[in-house]
């Protein structure tokens, strides 16, 4: 990870970059946030405002998504991909 974390940094320095973001954390995910904190000398945290403000697919907490995981929790790998291959291009 370090090598990996080294070469996307010095290919940005290569074309120009000035900043290099490392992306967004969820605040429950600890151990990410202490990774991408160690190397920021200042995080900043990000606020999303939505509109409108509904739940959705991509809510984490939404039924829709619960519903799909456990569905996609029963389905063989073979029927996972397939669906994975139709579906993807209409959520992504």
């Amino acid at each position: 990870m370090p090598w990996l974390l080294w070469r996307a940094i010095a290919l940005a320095k290569l074309n120009g970059a000035s900043e290099f973001d490392m992306s967004r954390t969820e605040d429950q995910n600890a151990g990410l946030l202490a990774f991408k904190n160690h190397r920021v000398p200042q995080p900043r945290r990000l606020v999303y405002w939505r509109f409108p403000d509904t739940t959705s697919l991509d809510s984490v907490n939404g039924w829709k998504l619960k519903m799909a995981k456990r569905v996609f929790s029963f389905m063989p790998n073979a029927l996972r991909i397939i669906a994975g291959k139709l579906i993807y291009r209409h959520i992504a």
